[in-house]
């Protein structure tokens, strides 16, 4: 008996390895890239959710910018506003700007909306007629681009006066 690999068993094992390896390579592939929409996903979501408690602090300890008869204005479908920490607070980057003026941090833009909230006579949020002066709806949008195209994220919350 001989020892060794005769080029049967040589040409078999290279036939299947060019069968396995290439789809290796795709699901290695795969998982990479889905590690990374989700790392890009969780970041998106906590700049969003930041967004959001940048407003609740915003509204509670910010009277100079915040308060429920002029300021902030409701933003329109194409405005936004921007919010920025400094000096250790949270506050407005300038007042309501253009969907045209985003500034992106780190591959990421987030615009914050502000919305006029409306009630029916019960009361009940919805479309009715009845503004309500004392709740804001607060949207916070954040996109990038991910692998497959344009991603986004977006929250929305009520913040009330009491």
């Amino acid at each position: 008996m001989k020892k060794g690999f005769t080029l049967v068993e040589v040409i078999v094992s290279l036939a299947v390895m060019a069968l396995f390896l290439p789809a290796l390579a795709r699901l290695f592939t795969f998982a990479i890239n889905t590690s990374t929409q989700g790392d890009m996903y969780s970041k998106a979501y906590a700049m969003s959710q930041e967004g959001i408690e940048a407003i609740y602090y915003i509204k509670e300890n910010r009277p100079d910018i915040w308060n429920w008869d002029t300021i902030p204005e409701n933003t329109s479908p194409s405005e936004f506003y921007q919010v920025i920490k400094s000096g250790g607070e949270w506050g407005f980057d300038g007042g309501k700007k253009s969907m045209t003026d985003l500034s992106s941090i780190d591959g990421y833009t987030r615009s914050i909306q502000i919305f006029m909230v409306v009630r029916d006579v019960e009361g009940n949020l919805n479309s009715g007629s009845t503004e309500d002066k004392f709740t804001k709806k607060i949207v916070s949008k954040v996109s990038w681009m991910g692998i497959n195209g344009q991603e986004e994220v977006t929250l929305s919350s009520y913040v009330t006066k009491h």
